[in-house]
């Protein structure tokens, strides 16, 4: 329930993004978690929605399988009916809240990967963010054909489980190397970004001399995962056997990113944008941003400095899509301001020690081959007009080599595709091992797309970059919604509850229980030894989610909860915390569990957890109404954090005496309800909120509380209601107290 938080957040323009791609797709099936119900709903007492996403090709254009499609939520929010509550904005109920990160995308009655990413820093869903997912492998669509796409959503009243996948696309944060740091100084090399996708892997870098918050490395991986050759800033030799065997420009490796320390740069040129989501992993998308520490432009600059304005690098790669896309914008208060800036888009090809471009020459659409040589200590500036389409491909000559030691048949280069408007000119030379693309007029934000090629994409990638242009520069197509209500969903679903362990601490020969662990099929109801299913657990480490032991679970008819008990541990490693979650299938569905609580195996005392759980954002609805009236529920709505994770937050209110309410969580915030109360009451109310360590730390807000109004009952007269020590005047006064605030109530305790 996020209904009152930014009241006012701009809606941003509904935008479709359907971004070519021509890659393998890998279908998804059905994996869903999520606790149980304890009184399931039928699917007739729940409220669904179903939005039909029809998309057409451009008269003369196509769009190819394997085609990533983003869809705002702000595109899906003005569907919904009037009942509907999307962003929680509207109405003081919950139950009409959309439950976005439910959402289930159709194809041909298949399920189909994709992932709802929260884009912004507000605390659940908002207009900003957005549902991605692509055309299945069997799906091209030639010009002015259409398909259409079933999306699946449910209220937050429904409890519809979140559908998990596979990921695909992955992204890595590593620190500054110390070895790097000692040979070449601190100036050199700090954090770093890595996207990955199984199929290319890039690195984005925070601070490293020169080339800060710009692409550093672009590699095609092998079978294994492995980068086998970068085609942005090349290698001595594929894989290095150690650093060494690299010039500086050469360090940022993911097998090299492993040991933190605290020798980063003091002064870094961009760091995560603090206002959104920065880093984001998924089975279609991954995505970096990152935001410029100093502002727009350096004062020796023909273009200057403007203050308050900052610039906003994006990276995304998509699942089993061979081409990162580049995303340059600002932000910051003065950025608004200035929706047109000078930009340089500079792409370096470090060669160790040659003081030249390994790419001795480049293709230019317009102007042919132009040739760079080791003798020739020129710049060049090729004008815009010269240039007949928006892209270049560097690659090596026919029969030549990066480095004497390294053959380089397939390792063919590297192309940019960018945007025309505002193009001034583009620049290449020996000395500066560039090519610099420069607009003068440059209307934000500026888009660009990248693609390493080698022979395991094209065997001729002139060609393939004239493809991969025109699939760039196609119209776009043409997308029509139809929403509708329904009870009925086209899919089965498993919720698993989370199972519970004990002891939380299993010394060295003792054994652990896992106990009170239910499943419920969405058609068939609740899970037991009458039904055919699997049953499974899994111990994982909680540090890093990997499993590290497995068994099977048994029904207790007695208990009527599954179970495994006296569990062996000896094969697990010493003085550490792990976790457990429940595994269900039937037929092709697959229900997984939310991880246990943690618990310590080992003779060592376990590390003291002592702090206790954070509760902030605390906000109560109605707020902004005159009155409380006698038939209003009042729900109550807080943000609760904490290291070690969280057992349960509970709210309790007091009409006389104390009642206790479990809160649910629902789009990043614990939620609660205060059922309707009598006229005149004062109703008290606090939350309590306990942390997930073994010493269970607890932490309680301060008492609010808030007056039921008096109400006028036909033949009761006013003086009654006068009488009673001025109830009504002072219920009166607080509410007017309250519009007059009109905000949203917030403590942090």
């Amino acid at each position: 329930m996020n209904r009152w938080i930014n009241r006012t957040l701009l809606l941003l323009l509904a935008t479709i993004l359907l971004i070519p791609s021509n890659n393998i797709f890998a279908k998804g099936v059905l994996d869903s978690h999520g606790e149980v119900i304890n009184s399931p709903k039928s699917l007739s007492q729940s409220k669904f929605y179903k939005v039909d996403l029809q998309i057409t090709a451009p008269t003369g254009s196509s769009i190819p399988k394997f085609t990533p499609v983003v869809v705002n939520l702000s595109t899906l929010a003005q569907e919904f009916p009037s009942s509907a509550d999307p962003f929680g904005l509207d109405t003081p109920e919950s139950a009409d809240d959309i439950k976005w990160q439910s959402s289930y995308v159709i194809f041909n009655n298949t399920l189909i990967p994709s992932q709802v990413d929260d884009l912004d820093a507000q605390v659940g869903y908002t207009a900003a963010d957005e549902l991605v997912f692509q055309f299945p492998e069997d799906l091209e669509l030639a010009s002015e054909e259409s398909a259409t796409f079933s999306i699946y959503l449910g209220n937050l009243d429904a409890d519809l489980p979140e559908p998990v996948f596979e990921e695909k696309c992955f992204v890595y944060d590593y620190p500054k190397l110390d070895d790097v740091i000692q040979a070449f100084g601190p100036d050199m090399l700090a954090e770093a970004y890595y996207l990955e996708n199984g199929w290319i892997q890039m690195c984005a870098m925070v601070d490293a001399a020169w080339s800060s918050g710009g692409m550093y490395e672009l590699s095609i991986l092998n079978e294994t995962g492995q980068s086998q050759w970068d085609a942005v800033k090349q290698r001595f030799k594929p894989p290095p056997d150690v650093w060494e065997s690299w010039k500086w420009a050469r360090f940022a490796t993911v097998e090299q990113f492993i040991e933190l320390n605290d020798a980063a740069g003091s002064n870094p040129f961009f760091l995560p944008d603090p206002s959104r989501s920065s880093l984001i992993s998924g089975p279609v998308r991954a995505r970096v941003q990152m935001q410029s520490v100093p502002p727009y432009g350096k004062p020796a600059s023909p273009w200057g400095t403007k203050p308050g304005v900052y610039g906003l690098v994006t990276y995304d790669v998509f699942a089993n899509v061979p081409y990162v896309d580049y995303t340059l914008d600002t932000t910051g208060v003065n950025a608004a301001n200035f929706p047109i800036l000078m930009i340089e888009l500079q792409n370096r090809e470090f060669a160790p020690g040659g003081g030249y471009s390994p790419y001795k020459s480049f293709y230019v659409p317009g102007l042919g081959w132009l040739d760079r040589t080791p003798d020739d200590l020129n710049e060049y500036s090729v004008q815009s007009a010269s240039i007949t389409d928006p892209w270049y491909l560097e690659k090596l000559a026919p029969g030549e080599t990066m480095f004497p030691s390294e053959p380089n048949e397939d390792k063919l280069g590297f192309g940019i595709i960018f945007e025309k408007e505002g193009l001034t000119n583009l620049t290449y030379g020996k000395l500066t091992e560039h090519i610099k693309i420069i607009y003068n007029a440059c209307e934000l934000p500026l888009k660009a797309r990248y693609f390493p090629i080698d022979v395991t994409i094209t065997s001729n990638a002139l060609t393939y970059m004239q493809q991969e242009y025109s699939k760039w520069a196609s119209p776009k197509p043409e997308i029509i919604f139809d929403i509708s209500e329904t009870v009925t969903l086209p899919f089965d679903y498993i919720s698993v509850s989370k199972p519970k362990v004990t002891p939380p601490w299993a010394k060295v020969g003792e054994t652990i229980n896992i106990t009170e662990i239910t499943a419920y099929i969405s058609t068939l109801g609740p899970i037991n030894d009458s039904i055919t299913s699997t049953h499974t657990y899994e111990i994982i480490d909680f540090d890093t989610s990997t499993v590290v032991s497995s068994g099977d679970l048994e029904w207790n008819n007695d208990s009527i909860y599954w179970e495994a008990t006296r569990i062996d541990l000896s094969g697990l490693t010493e003085d550490k915390f792990y976790a457990v979650r429940a595994i269900f299938g039937y037929d092709t569905l697959v229900g997984t569990s939310k991880a246990s609580l943690k618990f310590w195996y080992g003779n060592s005392d376990p590390p003291i957890d002592l702090t206790p759980p954070t509760i902030s954002s605390v906000l109560q609805s109605p707020l902004s109404t005159v009155v409380i009236r006698s038939t209003d529920i009042v729900d109550v709505s807080c943000l609760v954090t904490d290291e070690s994770g969280i057992y349960n937050v509970t709210l309790q209110y007091n009409n006389g005496s104390w009642y206790n309410v479990l809160m649910q969580f629902q789009s990043g915030l614990y939620i609660g309800s205060i059922p309707a109360q009598q006229p005149g009451k004062t109703i008290q109310y606090k939350i309590t909120a306990i942390d997930d360590s073994p010493q269970q730390n607890t932490n309680t807000t301060r008492v609010y509380s808030y007056v039921v109004a008096l109400e006028y009952q036909p033949g009761q007269g006013i003086l009654p209601l006068i009488g009673i020590s001025g109830i009504i005047i002072v219920a009166v006064i607080v509410a007017l107290r309250a519009a007059a605030m009109h905000r949203q109530k917030y403590d942090q305790v």
